[in-house]
């Protein structure tokens, strides 16, 4: 889910504590927008493709990260993109 919808479930704390008891993770990524969570296996379904790589430099005044990742998806069908409850 949005970082935006994440940060309110830690603030109790006891609830994701809960959730991970039951083998339920709940991530936060920027790459749904908020209000939505893409919900799924991804145990069985995805692979992370992590290339243990990250840069960290200065130009120009600026700082500049990158970190380089990839999801590869192997049964799409596992996933569901849902609109989460409450105000928006």
């Amino acid at each position: 889910m949005h970082p935006d919808d994440w940060w309110p479930l830690v603030e109790d704390g006891a609830f994701l504590e809960r959730l991970a008891v039951q083998g339920v993770k709940v991530s936060r990524t920027r790459m749904v927008p908020p209000g939505t969570a893409l919900v799924g296996d991804f145990t069985a379904a995805a692979t992370l493709l992590d290339r243990r790589s990250s840069t960290i430099l200065l130009e120009g005044g600026t700082l500049v990260a990158e970190i380089r990742e990839g999801l590869a998806v192997h049964l799409p069908g596992h996933f569901v993109l849902t609109s989460l409850p409450g105000p928006r």
